[in-house]
């Protein structure tokens, strides 16, 4: 029996430029910046249960538009929106700070549990959490959200919520708390609402796919790929094939999606065994820059063909779009004109009670820690230019003057012999012209090249010994430094092996 294959291709990602994709980038990303040293925006607990101020608006309004860029990049275009009301905002913090003070993700925690509110727990469970160090916050949750790694995460139940057709508003909340020496744990947690909120009319792709078709960011290429599409069931078998630049991939594991997390649309998870397995530092993304993926999906008659070409937007200038007219036409705006949201058409359900939460930020991205001592003076004092010494030079030369014995015979001649004008006496007089007293004048005049040698000397000493002692102190400095990142990699390493265990649920 023949059947008559349907092939299905996503052409409306494909024609974007990559103008059009790094552009946006350019003003919607924020995620890129991961510092595991680096400083929390979030005050600092410091145990205690109580709600602090921070600037919420900025870091919700970011996590926002990064949200929308990685929503438009698969295919959706209607932007998701920040809900109205205090009580959101004061769920999702009050699910953050919980967390961070037990230093556990927990969907569902106990009565029991350290800084425990019920406003928290409505939070926590209808949400995705996130936790990491450093500078962690909102935008950078979202990035992992859609990375969804560790092993209780197969079902990418985070990217799943992201990526839901169904998303039409959100909410994000964020806490420190700062940990001592001997404590163990994230320190820093997010919360980021995904349901209970109704079920407003789902968006629905042609497919959705992870990474999409067309130019996309390869810093956002992560080991886990992804498919789904409507009318996929579940456990559908699925036959999947990926070329890199037309060499065949090993597809190293396959998981087909499963649950309710994020809408109805089943499809499957699939590894690439030439993409190492990644934890918070990035695989090596530059490898794949310039590349053409192309990946092919068979369910029955559908063929889904789609061809990723991953790009290094960071590198790129920012170009003006495409545009099928002649004359210059605006850049695009961030985002779509918001359409009204449709009330919800059923009953708000329970919030879920499995879904996963993401992994806490491992260890530090591949860029080092700012802390190393890159600000060297750069006025030190070198030989060429001794005026510039630590040590000021007098204004005054400590010599005497060369006119002094000229003058005092002046005075004495002027007072001895018939009355002249002493203005005329003096001006008689050059004084830079020898005298009778020629040999003391020379004597004086070698005194002071002598004077004025050593002063040279002495400052030419004082200078090189700064230098020497300066170089002394950044090698001191560098060694400290050295130690610290040495310390701090295996302090990371530890928090990861124990943050595999603690933090994925």
């Amino acid at each position: 029996m023949l059947l008559s294959l349907i092939s299905i291709r996503f052409d409306k990602l494909e024609r974007r430029t990559r103008a059009e994709v790094c552009n946006r980038y350019k003003t919607d990303v924020f995620s890129t910046s991961y510092d595991y040293w680096g400083t929390s925006i979030y005050p600092d607990q410091a145990g205690q249960c109580g709600r602090k101020s921070y600037d919420k608006a900025t870091d919700d309004n970011k996590a926002l538009k990064e949200l929308n860029y990685m929503r438009w990049l698969v295919g959706f275009d209607t932007p998701v929106t920040l809900l109205s009301g205090s009580q959101y905002d004061d769920e999702q913090v009050k699910c953050a700070i919980c967390n961070v003070i037990n230093r556990e993700l927990d969907h569902t925690p106990p009565s029991t549990k350290t800084c425990y509110s019920s406003a928290g727990y409505n939070g926590c469970s209808s949400s995705n959490l996130g936790a990491g160090y450093g500078n962690y916050d909102a935008p950078m949750a979202v990035q992992q959200f859609i990375k969804d790694n560790g092993e209780s995460n197969l079902n990418l139940g985070h990217r799943r919520w992201v990526l839901y057709g169904g998303l039409k508003q959100t909410a994000f909340g964020g806490a420190y708390n700062s940990k001592r020496s001997d404590e163990k744990g994230f320190t820093n947690s997010v919360s980021m609402k995904t349901s209970g909120m109704g079920w407003p009319p789902e968006d629905q792709l042609t497919f959705t796919a992870y990474p999409p078709p067309g130019y996309f960011p390869a810093r956002f290429i992560y080991n886990r790929f992804s498919f789904w599409a409507p009318g996929i069931p579940e456990g559908g078998p699925l036959q999947i094939t990926v070329n890199f630049d037309g060499v065949q991939q090993n597809i190293a594991y396959q998981y087909y999606t499963t649950d309710w997390y994020g809408g109805p649309q089943r499809g499957a998870m699939f590894n690439i065994s030439s993409l190492p397995m990644d934890y918070l530092s990035d695989i090596d993304y530059q490898t794949l820059i310039g590349k053409t993926i192309d990946i092919q999906v068979k369910y029955g008659s559908n063929v889904y063909d789609y061809t990723v070409k991953p790009i290094d937007c960071d590198a790129e200038e920012q170009t003006p779009t495409r545009s099928p007219t002649r004359s210059p036409t605006p850049p695009p705006t961030r985002s779509p004109t918001r359409s009204p949201i449709p009330p919800p058409t059923r009953s708000p359900t329970p919030p879920p009670t499995r879904s996963p939460s993401p992994p806490p930020t491992r260890s530090p991205t591949k860029s080092t820690p700012t802390r190393s001592p890159t600000r060297s003076p750069t006025r030190s004092p070198t030989k060429s230019t001794p005026s510039r010494s630590p040590s000021p030079s007098p204004s005054r030369s400590p010599t005497p003057k060369v006119t002094t014995p000229q003058e005092d015979i002046t005075t004495t001649a002027t007072k001895e012999n018939t009355p002249l004008p002493t203005t005329q006496t003096i001006a008689q007089i050059p004084v830079d012209s020898p005298s009778g007293n020629s040999g003391e004048s020379s004597n004086d005049n070698q005194s002071g090249k002598k004077q004025e040698h050593d002063k040279k000397m002495k400052i030419i000493v004082i200078a090189s010994a700064a230098a020497v002692g300066l170089i002394l102190v950044i090698i001191v400095i560098s060694t400290v430094v050295v130690c610290k990142k040495k310390y701090g990699k295996q302090e990371a390493e530890s928090d990861r092996s124990e943050l595999n265990m603690m933090f994925l649920v």
